[in-house]
């Protein structure tokens, strides 16, 4: 199910470039609470206590077309900091995303199931990604070098 999702993210992202449609930083800002604004407003109405089936769906496409369109909007720009992170976004989505690694992460780090039902939710979700992107980020940058030199002496061993 998630790669549906995604993948019919990035349809509409080519969508929007291919036609060249322009939509107005106002807008997106409006579609992005739109679409969170509806989500709680549901979660609230139903009293769902399954919250990742809101986690997927049209709502969240919503505030996701309101993002991506924001973003089209700024001019381009360049931040070191930003750029040396970036390096690192992969590994991070690898280790997040790892079926091995899963429980571990979830349940045990941050362990969001105790705030299923609080309002806070979409806060504590946040701040789980944003220390997630950057913890594991500077752990991507202290093994790279590690990784890369015995990954080299082992690469030197078979070629001989």
């Amino acid at each position: 199910m998630s790669f549906s999702i995604l993948l019919s993210a990035y349809l509409i992202g080519a969508y929007l470039r291919k036609y060249n449609v322009k939509v107005n930083s106002s807008v997106s800002i409006i579609l992005i609470i739109l679409g969170i604004g509806l989500e709680y407003l549901m979660m609230y109405l139903l009293r769902y206590k399954n919250i990742t089936q809101f986690n997927y769906g049209l709502l969240p496409m919503i505030a996701a077309v309101g993002i991506f369109t924001l973003f089209l909007n700024l001019s381009p720009f360049y931040n070191r900091v930003i750029n040396y992170f970036s390096t690192s976004v992969l590994a991070v989505y690898l280790i997040t995303c790892s079926e091995v690694l899963y429980y571990y992460y979830q349940k045990k780090v941050f362990n969001l199931g105790k705030f299923q039902d609080s309002p806070l939710l979409l806060i504590v979700e946040i701040a789980a990604a944003i220390i997630s992107v950057i913890v594991l980020c500077l752990v991507d940058k202290i093994f790279r070098p590690i990784y890369l030199k015995t990954s080299d002496k082992i690469l030197q061993n078979f070629v001989k």
